[in-house]
């Protein structure tokens, strides 16, 4: 039997327990995101699969991007 004078405090405590952000509430928003993230990247990249101009504009892209990384780390260890 529950006494009436515990079910505020107990209902406080059930209401904190809810609102407040805990370890299982920021791993379910977490992993929402990272699905969202997931989903929208697997339909961009099934969107431009087709496209042979964007493989080229991919290597161009990605080249130029190495090759600054290596001139810089270059450079730093010229330091």
């Amino acid at each position: 039997m529950v006494i009436s004078s515990q079910i505020l405090p107990f209902a406080a405590i059930a209401l904190g327990l809810v609102l407040t952000p805990g370890p299982n509430m920021i791993y379910l928003i977490s992993r929402s995101l990272n699905a969202m993230n997931a989903l929208s990247a697997g339909s961009i990249a099934q969107r431009l699969n087709g496209r042979p101009l964007w493989w080229v504009i991919q290597r161009w892209l990605m080249g130029t991007v190495l090759a600054g990384l290596a001139i810089r780390m270059l450079a730093e260890s010229r330091r």
